[in-house]
This record gives structure tokens, sequence and C-alpha cells, in this order.
């Protein structure tokens, strides 16, 4: 009869086990769920506060009408074969 006792309370412990590794696993789960879905937001919002700035860097503040473009053009053309 001690026998039983002893194995039904190993059952228990076992089920309890369970439950708290799934409540444990759920908790990480959301956890990295928060953090993934925050850096992709401060990903987005840091990708487009910068598009101004990047096309600023390529372009050279050069506004985009085709005589600017072709002075601009002809200034880096001038400056390469000084240097």
């Amino acid at each position: 009869m001690r026998w039983r006792g002893t194995a039904k309370a190993a059952a228990y412990w076992r089920h309890l086990n369970v439950i708290a590794l799934d409540a444990f696993v759920d908790a990480v789960w959301r956890c990295e769920s928060r953090i993934n879905g925050t850096f992709m937001a401060l990903n987005r919002s840091l990708d487009e506060a910068t598009t101004g700035v990047r096309s600023s860097l390529l372009l050279g503040d050069v506004p985009p009408t085709p005589d600017t473009r072709g002075s601009a053009v002809q200034i880096i053309h001038t400056d390469s074969t000084h240097g």
C-alpha cells in the first residue's frame, strides 16, 4: 500500500513540473515576442527618420532638377581631375 501512495505522489509531482515548465515557456515566449516587437518598431522608426538623411547624403543636397544635377556632376568631375 505504501508504494501506491509514493507512485501517486510522484505522478502528481511530475504533473506539477509539467504545468510549471509550460508556464515558464509561455512567459519566455511572451517576453521574447514583446522584445522583438519593440526592436522592430524601433528599427522601423530609425529607418524612417534616417531616410531623408541618407537621400541627402547621396544627392549632396542637390535639388532634383536636371541642370543642378549636371553642374553637380561637373563639379565632382572637375575636383577629381585636379586631385
